[in-house]
């Protein structure tokens, strides 16, 4: 949520239960609970809904330049039972204030405009006057068609009739625009209203609009951080440094289904290490070449160059997060294998002498960059494969001594 206040930053917050329509109890990062007004409230400027995964939605966060104040951890779901459970404590004392201050209260089982039109009259002190609807009473949706902009369970520019609408609680409208809530998704959801049978032509309409202005800068349709905000250099090129992209990436956890590989995730520290270069992935590669003797036709010379260039650019001109992509891990370790490869053969000609410890840096012979953990776990698998094959000798042995010692029988 977005304040209306200068210099302030969102504000990630935990939604419980609903009191009355746009009401809902909630929690903030620093544990306070109040109710909260999330549509006609005049103090908030913008909101947007998260999701189960507990990402940001797209263009907030601080690669996007939109920092937010969120929670330092996904609450667990004791966290979040316990706050439910208080929400009725919250709602009550909400309820209690309302009648101090003589709010009219709106019955959360009835649609938005039939509430408050059948709400109670406000007392004040020249007499009893039923409030203006604002406009919620006198939402018709039988005259057009309406299409999905924001927060629908189906794609954005999906066409709904007056029913499809009436069914997500409208809650207000503003000249051709509604606001409505769908419980099954449990979102806010902004609709467009256009003329009957003019659905496909406003959407066409608004594609044409667009494609002049669409630069390649356009806001994503989905929150993915496996991508970059795109951005263009001074030369309104989209080609950025290698460095200044590694800088805006930001390493995500994902459920096993989601990644795939197995180990510990290496591209984070050694597309940082190779940032630290400030030359692109190419030049590194030819540097590292140089500095192992390594012929730029032969096999390792040429598979290092190739796939260096493609995760530059990847990077520099696709502007994917490489923190967060299955398939840069998947090549950084084809660079991390070779380098490897390639530092065994000269440390056996000439062992390092340790001086790495005392200046507190990771081995690096001719340049290569390999991910300590990755190491760990390739050593740990190592020694357990080492150790089923030492069964499996053993077993084969004793197999063959017992054929003997029957054969001498």
């Amino acid at each position: 949520m977005e304040y209306d206040e200068a210099e302030e930053p969102w504000h990630e917050l935990l939604l419980g239960k609903e009191m009355a329509p746009g009401r809902h109890v909630v929690q903030s990062a620093d544990g306070d609970e109040w109710v909260q007004d999330l549509w006609l409230s005049t103090d908030v400027k913008g909101l947007r809904l998260g999701n189960l995964s507990w990402t940001l939605p797209a263009g907030l966060g601080s690669r996007h330049g939109v920092p937010v104040y969120r929670f330092a951890a996904k609450p667990s779901r004791v966290k979040i039972s316990d706050f439910l459970s208080r929400n009725d404590a919250v709602i009550a004392e909400q309820v209690a204030s309302d009648a101090e201050t003589e709010i009219v209260k709106v019955d959360s089982k009835l649609p938005a405009s039939k509430a408050l039109a059948d709400a109670p009259a406000a007392k004040k002190e020249s007499g009893s006057k039923k409030p203006a609807a604002g406009g919620l009473a006198a939402m018709t949706f039988d005259e057009g068609e309406w299409i999905t902009v924001l927060g629908a369970p189906e794609p954005a520019g999906t066409i709904l009739d007056s029913d499809q609408v009436k069914e997500r609680l409208p809650v207000t409208t503003l000249g051709g625009w509604a606001l409505c809530f769908d419980e099954s998704e449990k979102s806010i959801v902004v609709l467009k209203k256009v003329p009957i049978g003019k659905g496909e032509t406003f959407l066409d309409e608004v594609i044409q609009k667009l494609r002049p202005f669409d630069k390649g800068s356009t806001p994503r349709k989905v929150d993915d951080a496996r991508i970059l905000a795109v951005a263009r250099n001074k030369a309104g090129k989209r080609l950025m440094t290698f460095a200044e992209q590694v800088l805006k990436m930001a390493k995500e956890e994902f459920p096993d289904p989601d990644w795939g590989l197995l180990g510990p995730r290496s591209a984070p520290y050694c597309l940082t290490e190779y940032a630290k270069v400030g030359s692109s992935l190419v030049t590194r590669s030819s540097t590292w070449r140089h500095e192992n003797n390594i012929d730029e036709h032969s096999h390792v010379g040429q598979i290092h160059e190739l796939v260096s260039e493609a995760i530059d650019l990847f990077i520099t001109v696709d502007q994917l997060d490489g923190f967060n992509l299955a398939g840069v891990e998947s090549l950084v370790r084809v660079l991390q294998y070779h380098e490897y490869e390639v530092r065994k053969k000269r440390e056996a000609k000439a062992p390092p002498d340790g001086s790495h410890y005392f200046r507190s840096r990771g081995k690096a012979t001719g340049g290569c960059v390999l991910d300590p953990e990755l190491l760990k776990w390739i050593a740990a698998k190592a020694g357990q494969d080492s150790a089923i094959l030492k069964e499996t000798r053993k077993a084969a042995e004793e197999a063959t001594l017992s054929r003997k010692g029957k054969k001498d029988v």
